[in-house]
């Protein structure tokens, strides 16, 4: 029957893809071999595209756990001789030489015994070459999702694994060499599509990759994977990367100048820090400042794991924190120029404070406590895991405010192009190139204000390189350089911080002129008064005599 199975993955892969009853056929042969398996107390056998081993332990053998791994050198062109090895102690493996390994720990003997009452654990092995009987709905359905790796599967026999405190470790080399990103860890549910199974990741999660090899942590035993979406991943994918990598430096370093050079603006000057919408734009300021000074330094630091992680907590707090200071300009804004005969909100910019900078704290916190290694530890670089704290605890309030920032733009939109506040006399010395060049300037300066080039991001994921390529190039050029965009419309080309400037360089000019002509000739500054004082006299008494000829 191994041999069987064996042959079975060197058929065609249509074979396999045509109706539901290769499904039902490929679901009963997966059961069957695992039942004969099962029969039997002490067993191995290789064949080119199967590896099985059952074997039974006594408690004492368990007490460190047990692996099993396979060559990776013997794995390219099917299984050969002995491939399975068994080790008792993780470290001992050099995770290089692993083409697929699994490690389950001391807790199965723990769980038999409560289970069965017998100090005996019989565990069995069963590696796949291919994961041609592994018939997936769910890949038919998604052509750039495939199964990147071997299939292996775990049972320790008349006993339920699931559930346990120290996971079981499952290690990967993928199929497709230099192909590591967009995966996702996985097992075979059985109680999915009817009965038939499909792949699941509930109670799996990647753990870390090292030395080009995935590891995976799952709370149970069954047929584990993993899945690859290869969308992207060949031709020019690895040089755009680069290219999109040193798009985001350039402009956060850039933008980085610039926001501290308007927060300085801001806060020097006393008559520009005074107001509410000032007051906003620095805090706003100060938030895409960390996270870009966040980003360029701390981005790569994966040497070190606890870096990373305090790297990867500061990244998601700062986005959370620069979302929210947006959803308070945007509600600033709405105030402004949509309710302009509004009450006024009492000590608006306190709790503008509490909303942008403690009310992130929340989610991060909550995070960071349940799942820290789970969601900030990353091999690849430092910030967030995809998965459910991703998704809901950034991704999920990201979306909700920007959508309700979308809102607030189009209502100060029409506020500002619709409602006729300028008399008539100014609209006619008006011209309408200047009147449509003042609406872009404003809408450009509110759509950065409120973020809304970070929905670039959002429209990346699609299946087109084509368009994917283009959306993610805009939102690193845009989101880079969102500070550099704020300095420009908000800061330089502000009047009142113009005329601030000029003030402060004129004032400095004036006192190092004055003082240097007073100290070089006392005398010829003494001249130069008597001079101004005769001349302002002659001027008058000039008027006057004008004044009597003119009557």
């Amino acid at each position: 029957m191994v041999k069987v199975v064996s042959n079975l993955q060197n058929a065609d892969d249509e074979l396999f893809l045509t109706n539901n009853r290769s499904i039902d056929g490929t679901s009963r042969i997966r059961r069957s071999l695992e039942v004969h398996v099962a029969s039997l107390s002490d067993y191995e056998a290789v064949e080119k595209n199967l590896a099985v081993q059952t074997k039974q332990y006594l408690s004492d053998e368990l007490n460190k756990g047990i692996g099993y791994f396979i060559n990776v050198s013997t794995s390219e062109t099917g299984f050969q001789g002995e491939n399975i090895h068994t080790f008792h102690i993780v470290d001992d493996i050099k995770t290089e030489k692993i083409d697929t390994s699994i490690f389950l720990p001391s807790e199965i003997v723990e769980l038999n015994l409560d289970q069965t009452g017998s100090n005996k654990t019989q565990v069995t092995i069963i590696i796949y070459r291919t994961s041609k009987l592994f018939t997936s709905n769910r890949l038919l359905s998604n052509n750039s999702t495939e199964v990147g790796s071997r299939v292996i599967s775990a049972t320790v026999e008349k006993v339920a694994i699931e559930g346990l405190n120290e996971p079981i470790k499952i290690t990967y080399s993928p199929v497709v060499e230099g192909v590591l990103c967009n995966f996702e860890c996985v097992f075979w549910d059985f109680t999915l599509q009817n009965g038939h199974g499909d792949w699941s990741n509930e109670g799996c999660y990647h753990n870390t990759t090292s030395d080009d090899r995935i590891v995976c942590f799952c709370d149970h035993l069954t047929n584990f994977a993993i899945l690859m979406d290869y969308t992207g991943q060949a031709g020019p994918s690895t040089t755009f990367e680069d290219v999109l990598t040193y798009i985001s430096i350039i402009g956060c370093v850039i933008s980085i100048i610039c926001l501290a050079f308007t927060i300085v603006t801001f806060t020097y000057f006393k008559k520009l820090r005074g107001k509410r919408p000032q007051c906003i734009l620095v805090n706003l300021c100060f938030s895409l400042l960390f996270l870009y000074t966040t980003f360029v330094i701390g981005i790569e630091l994966t040497s070190c794991p606890n870096c990373c992680i305090v790297v990867a907590i500061l990244l998601h707090y700062f986005v959370l924190t620069t979302h929210f200071w947006m959803l308070v300009e945007a509600v600033n804004m709405y105030l402004q120029f949509v309710l302009i005969f509004h009450d006024g909100v009492r000590f608006f910019v306190l709790k503008s404070a509490l909303v942008g900078w403690i009310l992130p704290i929340i989610p991060v916190t909550i995070i960071a406590v349940m799942k820290c290694d789970e969601t900030y530890s990353n091999d690849e670089y430092c910030f967030m895991k995809p998965g459910n704290p991703l998704y809901f605890g950034l991704l999920l309030i990201s979306s909700i405010i920007l959508f309700i920032n979308m809102v607030m733009f189009v209502l100060i939109i029409r506020g500002l192009t619709c409602q006729r506040t300028v008399t008539a006399s100014k609209l006619k010395d008006r011209s309408k190139m200047d009147e449509l060049t003042t609406h872009l300037r404003q809408a450009i300066s509110i759509t950065m204000l409120l973020g809304l080039t970070w929905i670039f991001g959002y429209f990346s994921i699609h299946s087109s390189d084509a368009v994917r390529y283009s959306f993610q190039l805009l939102f690193c050029v845009f989101n880079s350089l969102q500070g550099f965009v704020i300095f420009v419309f908000l800061c330089i080309r502000h009047k009142d911080v113009r005329d601030a400037w000029a003030s402060c360089f004129c004032c400095l000019e004036t006192k190092a002129t004055g003082s240097s002509t007073a100290n070089s000739n006392p005398r010829r500054a003494i001249a130069n008064t008597n001079f101004n004082s005769k001349h302002s006299l002659y001027q008058s008494r000039q008027n006057q005599q004008h004044k009597g000829f003119s009557r």
